[in-house]
Formats: structure tokens, C-alpha cells, sequence
């Protein structure tokens, strides 16, 4: 019997199914408005099960989160783990205020950890672009936070009057040579450029690190990308099952690292 992991972010919500391994995952908008019987059937038939071990929950919007977690109460046979600074995870936070660190953040170093090995920097071109810096102590010590890819686009043409939204899946290789592909290769641009250079100053402050790059937006930022990474596609929930396996056991204590 698997267990439910769900991760959900500021513009989508992933919901997993688990066993050894991620088998399944369902896509949502997080803006959409959802009814409790369908999603609980789309669920059971996308999984194949009625009943599940048990649940985890990363959310960054904590409006939706008590609507998913009616969702894993209704399937499973254990209240859900909602994530956050004080979850047992495996990992310490060495931050000034871990209350305010993302859970999606929390999973994304979990996993990165677990993949490296050692020191680890997440870069996660989500809603925002964030970094996440892991030490080889399993220590989450500093991050950076800047806008993403679509919030640019759509605050470029929000703020200005002659400005298109511009939408787009596809990465361009080249400077613009009109107005449109003059947007994209600035912001794609401006993003690899700024992310590299975060990068630059996190080896000055800690050292040599993985670079570990995930998120949405991944996908229009990964070929221009000058530095040595590797790219997970869903590294939060490999995070939350990891995470999950971790507290599985109830004679398992769960512990908040953050002193």
C-alpha cells in the first residue's frame, strides 16, 4: 500500500502516488476551484486505490492547504504530515527565523542532500526563483529570493502600456529581433545571468557545491545554463517522500532542528 505525497505551489499543485517509487503524478492549477467528490475520485482512478497508508503535504499557499487535507483524511489511514520547520526531516535549518523557510524548500534540500551527498546548492525556477544552499553537515544555511520567469513577464506588461504578456514554453537561443522575443531573451537571459552569478557568490561564502536546478520554468532556462548542474523535474516530491519514509514509524520522534 503507497501514500500520497502533494506539493502545492503558488501556480500548481502535484499530488503523487508512492510506493518504492514516485508512480504517478496528477497536475492541477492551484488557482482552480476544486469539489472535494471529483478530485477524490480523480484521484482513486488515477491511482488504481480507495485506500492509501497515509499522506504529506508541502504547501506554499496556505489558503488551499486544509481543502487537501480534507483530501487525505477522506483516503488515508493516518493523518497527513503538513511540512514545515519543526517536521522531522533528517536535515537541521541554520536560518534566522525558520518559520518563514518554504516547505518546498524544506523537501527541495531533503532531496538534494540525499542526491549529493555533501554540500548542495537547489536553484528552482518556480513562481519565483529561488536557491537553497545545504552544507555537507545536512545544514540548510542560506538561500536568495528573486522573481521568476512568468511573474516578470506578466509585471512587464502589467507596468507598462505598449508591453505584451508574453507566454512561452519555448526557449530561444538567440537575442530578440522583435518585441516579443526581445522580452523572452531578456528575462531568460537576465535569469541564467543572475542565477549564475548567486552562484559565483555562494562558492565565495561556502565553496564548491552540486548544483541541483528544478521547477516549472526549468524548462525555458536549462539549455543556456553555463554551469555544471543536474536537473530533477520533481525534486519536492522525491523531498516529501523521503521525508515521509522518515516519519513513518510513530516510535520515530520528530524533532525541529533549528537551534
Amino acid at each position: 500500500m503507497g501514500f500520497i505525497a502533494i506539493d502545492i505551489g503558488n501556480t500548481t499543485t502535484k499530488i503523487a502516488f508512492i510506493e518504492q517509487d514516485i508512480k504517478n503524478v496528477i497536475r492541477v492549477s492551484s488557482n482552480a476551484h476544486m469539489d472535494l467528490g471529483i478530485c477524490l475520485s480523480m484521484i482513486k482512478k488515477a491511482f488504481g486505490y480507495s485506500v492509501f497508508e497515509g499522506g504529506i503535504i508541502s504547501s506554499v499557499v496556505p489558503a488551499r492547504t486544509p481543502f487537501f487535507v480534507d483530501i487525505l483524511d477522506n483516503i488515508s489511514q493516518s493523518p497527513p504530515i503538513i511540512l514545515n520547520h519543526e517536521t522531522y526531516t533528517g536535515i537541521k535549518i541554520r536560518l534566522k527565523n525558520p518559520e518563514t523557510l518554504g516547505a518546498d524548500r524544506i523537501a527541495n534540500a531533503v532531496a538534494a542532500y540525499d542526491i549529493s551527498s555533501g554540500s548542495a546548492v537547489v536553484v528552482d525556477f518556480g513562481t519565483a526563483t529561488t536557491t537553497t544552499v545545504i552544507n555537507n553537515k545536512g545544514e540548510i544555511i542560506c538561500g536568495t529570493i528573486m522573481p521568476g520567469v512568468e511573474m516578470m513577464f506578466e509585471m512587464l506588461a502589467e507596468k507598462t502600456e505598449r508591453l505584451p504578456l508574453v507566454t512561452t514554453r519555448t526557449p530561444l537561443k538567440k537575442i530578440g529581433r522583435d518585441t516579443e522575443s526581445s522580452i523572452i531573451s531578456g528575462i531568460t537571459y537576465g535569469t541564467v545571468g543572475a542565477v549564475e552569478r548567486i552562484l559565483e557568490e555562494i562558492e565565495k561564502d561556502v565553496g564548491r557545491c552540486e548544483i541541483i536546478i528544478t521547477g516549472g520554468n526549468a524548462v525555458l532556462i536549462r539549455g543556456l545554463f553555463r554551469v555544471e548542474h543536474l536537473y530533477i523535474e520533481d525534486l519536492t516530491l522525491k523531498g516529501l517522500k523521503l521525508i515521509f519514509e522518515r516519519n513513518r514509524h510513530e516510535s520515530v520522534k520528530k524533532r525541529a532542528f533549528t537551534g
